[in-house]
């Protein structure tokens, strides 16, 4: 048997602002099999996508993916932080949603101490009937 894979995504991002400061917006959609980027960490400068996207040795036919997010930076604490509250969605085939809300605060200014922290509430289902929740912290600080 051979096997192949074919796929193709597309991505629109409006980001006014190089600072990551203001809104930000980002849509992708995916068709087909496409590389799969679900252990990415988020960050602001690249939107992540969140391709559900099945296939391949699970027999699983392939199909459209949708992932979008807002984002909106802003300078806290006199300059020193950027606090990104943010909102994804992402819908892939066979009815696998997710939705993520979070927040990231990285600091700006070089200091001997050093504050970083992202925080993220999900939820996540499938046709499968499988439903989850998740809540993550991640924080790194340095003194």
């Amino acid at each position: 048997d051979d096997f192949a894979e074919s796929g193709f995504s597309l991505m629109a991002t409006f980001n006014p602002n190089r600072s990551m400061q203001g809104l930000s917006i980002s849509i992708a959609p995916t068709w087909g099999q496409t590389s799969q980027t679900q252990s990415v960490v988020w960050n602001n400068s690249s939107f992540d996508q969140l391709p559900f996207n099945t296939g391949g040795g699970l027999g699983v036919k392939n199909g459209v993916a949708m992932n979008a997010n807002v984002s909106y930076g802003m300078f806290v604490n006199y300059d020193r932080f950027l606090l990104t509250p943010y909102f994804e969605y992402s819908e892939g085939s066979r009815d696998n949603t997710s939705m993520i809300l979070g927040a990231e605060l990285k600091q700006l200014i070089m200091a001997s101490s050093l504050v970083d922290m992202h925080f993220m509430l999900g939820r996540s289902s499938s046709e499968f009937g499988s439903e989850g929740n998740q809540l993550e912290i991640n924080a790194t600080i340095q003194f």
